[in-house]
């Protein structure tokens, strides 16, 4: 679980993390199989509980993933590209102390789709929390 969320909180600055996320799992695996080969004698009676909590708590890395991608993909040192005109012009005029921050971090074109991918992923998300745990 670890391996995971650290893998996606910083692979969108770093991508070789998902190779070293790869090679994790790959060891991780041979090393349980080992054990349960030859160590292991009656496994712990576990419910499906476990399991459902696990891939509950993946969602949150997903946030975190978009939350650490916006940071490093807004900086121009790693990823640049022209600012729009629409946006940099509405910063200047709705925002106040952060204007210069925000209009140099989230002017550019791809911090424009990236946010709104974040966006409608988020929304998926909330409307999958919401509306299908209703039925």
């Amino acid at each position: 679980m670890t391996v995971i969320f650290i893998t996606m909180l910083y692979s969108s600055g770093m991508p070789f993390l998902y190779g070293v996320a790869m090679i994790s799992f790959f060891f991780s695996y041979l090393v349980d199989k080992c054990l349960f080969l030859r160590f292991y004698k009656k496994p712990p009676q576990y419910s499906k509980d476990l399991s459902q909590e696990t891939a509950s708590l993946i969602k949150w890395s997903l946030i975190g993933h978009f939350i650490c991608g916006a940071y490093m993909y807004s900086n121009s040192a790693i990823l640049s590209s022209s600012s729009t005109a629409i946006l940099t012009s509405f910063l200047e005029k709705h925002t106040q102390g952060w204007g210069a921050f925000l209009q140099t971090r989230f002017s550019t074109l791809h911090m424009l789709i990236f946010i709104f991918a974040m966006l409608f992923a988020l929304f998926l998300l909330i409307f999958k929390l919401t509306i299908f745990n209703m039925c």
